[in-house]
């Protein structure tokens, strides 16, 4: 006996994953990031997720590990820190073409959001 796979059965599949990584993503960030998402409704918070999703996708960041380190990020930074004048870093990592590939896009993405935390922290220090 052979098992076809048919179109539905890969769609039912690719919705299922992305309801579980949904709901992974959720448990994660109320629990590293419970002061952002405080009291955030469920539906908030799908909704905070499926943005993660577009706008990492958006830059080819599309493994899972990578899109919720950039939903991290979002959470650190500002939902749109891409976009943000006052984060230049974000924008020049994503758009770099040196930085190509999901990981290398989002490893070079979190070196450049931790030195900006350092440097805001060294800042803050000298005042």
């Amino acid at each position: 006996m052979v098992f076809t796979l048919r179109r539905e059965h890969v769609k039912a599949l690719d919705r299922y994953m992305a309801e579980s990584f949904e709901a992974r993503a959720i448990v994660h960030l109320q629990r590293c990031f419970p002061e952002v998402v405080g009291e955030a409704s469920d539906e908030q918070m799908r909704e905070l997720v499926a943005y993660g999703i577009e706008r990492s996708r958006s830059y080819g960041i599309d493994i899972e590990r990578d899109v919720l380190r950039y939903i991290d990020l979002m959470c650190v930074f500002g939902v749109d820190f891409d976009r943000d004048p006052a984060q230049p870093w974000a924008a020049r990592v994503l758009t770099d073409p040196r930085t190509e590939g999901s990981t290398l896009r989002t490893n070079t993405l979190m070196a450049a959001a931790k030195e900006s935390l350092d440097d805001e922290r060294a800042a803050r220090g000298r005042r």
